[in-house]
């Protein structure tokens, strides 16, 4: 690598062939106000060692001849697992274009703390999360390293290489899984967190802490399959390995998805089967005696009407076709081929949710939360409570209108009619009888046609 002349004085020869390690050292350092204030630029350095960020005066020749306009950057070192320069990343101050990268290897690192085999490497593929992580840690133990380029194929490159001989750590969010299939097979483990952990470090939690978390899940990435992705839109949940395959969800329909997986590391995709419309396992259900176990489901019909029944596991017993009948009643598309069909039972059975729920086999209170056949009022949100039927909501039994509708266009008008009002308010009272331990009563009420008999029961029926 050489330097494009700026004059006829700055002229200076750097290649390649000379090692980078020379040309790169031969930048001066860079000094506090070099930096423009630049807020990133400072933290790096204020947070490396003495030296490592250096002002690059010229422009840099590749070996094919290409120019690479570095001149009035500030470098910093890129180092392999040995602690040996591979490249250098080049800041323009105050600048919102990418850094420049020059790393021929592709594995190439910032690295913050000491280069020790004994240390745990933790990886990031952003900066800015990086210098957090490190400032909240502050721990001799730990290496934090960081990809100069927040692709994930470069960050595939620097974890395969930093893993071997050291123990490795990429943490990552519950819903950046995919990261997983990326680095499957590799040396290293993810920790998989609710949050952000440069978030939870910020709320005082120690890294200790965080891999200990009930909430926290370390994979082993060794051991974890790289699926090829057979279509480019995301998953709407985590798959479910069956067999030779994998339950998968899209948004067009749960798919069985067969794969070749012969060869662990290199699973490839065979064919995919239609099981039926969108449908989600929301929870497992049991009532308080820890008995009849069941799953709450969700879905939307082709209106895009959203539809919840928790359903028995006993449906699924014999052939099963009580279920799907409800299922499709309900608008869910369920495919024709009785083969693919089966696969819905073992998808609402076995799809692995840890989320709890408590069942009821009848409507109104349940201790202090009234209990509908979609939902509940007064819900402490410490336990969900659902209704559990052999069959799926009756739609009748829903909503229809608001409540500031049924107020002005229904109870206004009718305020002076004591008929209508005391049907109303026996229509609410019979909500009130479990509440205040006492018995319930009818009335009768009698008359000739026409005289408001069936409307008031109508009325009442609003409530």
């Amino acid at each position: 690598m050489t330097t494009t002349p700026q004059t006829a004085v700055h002229e200076k020869a750097r290649a390649f062939s000379t090692g980078f390690t020379v040309v790169i050292n031969s930048f001066d350092a860079v000094t506090r106000q070099g930096l423009a204030n630049d807020k990133l630029l400072l933290k790096l350095f204020d947070l490396l060692p003495p030296n490592s960020l250096l002002n690059v005066t010229d422009n840099l020749t590749t070996d094919d001849d290409k120019v690479v306009p570095t001149a009035g950057t500030i470098a910093l070192r890129l180092t392999d697992k040995q602690g040996d320069i591979v490249g250098a990343v080049f800041y323009t101050p105050n600048s919102k274009a990418k850094p420049i990268v020059i790393d021929p290897t592709g594995y190439g690192a910032i690295v913050m703390g000491e280069l020790n085999k004994a240390n745990e490497v933790i990886a990031f593929d952003d900066i800015t999360h990086a210098i957090d992580a490190y400032q909240c840690m502050a721990a001799d133990d730990i290496t934090i390293i960081v990809s100069p380029q927040k692709t994930s194929q470069h960050l595939k490159k620097m974890v395969q290489h930093w893993s071997s001989g050291s123990l490795l750590t990429v943490p990552m969010t519950i819903d950046n899984k995919r990261m997983i299939n990326l680095l499957a097979g590799v040396n290293a483990r993810a920790l998989v967190t609710m949050a952000d952990i440069v978030t939870l470090l910020h709320a005082n939690h120690s890294y200790e802490a965080i891999l200990a978390a009930d909430d926290s899940q370390i994979i082993n990435l060794k051991e974890s399959a790289y699926y090829p992705e057979w279509r480019d839109d995301p998953q709407l949940n985590e798959p479910m390995i069956y067999a030779d395959g994998r339950f998968e969800l899209y948004h067009d329909g749960l798919f069985f998805v067969k794969y070749n997986d012969d060869n662990p590391a290199n699973i490839t995709f065979k064919f995919k089967a239609f099981v039926c419309s969108p449908i989600e396992v929301i929870a497992k259900v049991r009532d308080t005696s820890s008995g009849t176990w069941g799953r709450l489901l969700q879905w939307r019909d082709d209106d895009s009407v959203l539809h919840t029944w928790s359903m028995p596991l006993s449906l699924l017993q014999g052939d099963a076709r009580e279920y799907r009948r409800e299922l499709a009643s309900q608008g869910l598309n369920i495919t024709t081929n009785p083969k693919q069909r089966s696969y819905l039972d073992t998808y609402i059975q076995d799809y692995p949710i840890h989320k709890r729920a408590l069942c009821v086999d009848k409507l109104g209170w349940h201790d202090e939360q009234y209990i509908l056949p979609n939902g509940a009022i007064g819900s402490d949100g410490k336990e969900l409570i659902v209704y559990q039927s052999a069959h799926a909501i009756n739609s009748t039994i829903t909503q229809q209108g608001t409540l500031e509708q049924w107020r002005d266009e229904l109870c206004k008008p009718l305020a002076e009619q004591s008929r209508f009002v005391f049907s109303i308010a026996c229509a609410f009272a019979g909500q009130l009888l479990a509440l205040l331990d006492d018995d319930g009563g009818g009335f009768h009420i009698l008359g000739s046609s026409s005289m408001g008999k069936s409307l008031s029961l109508k009325t009442a029926a609003s409530v």
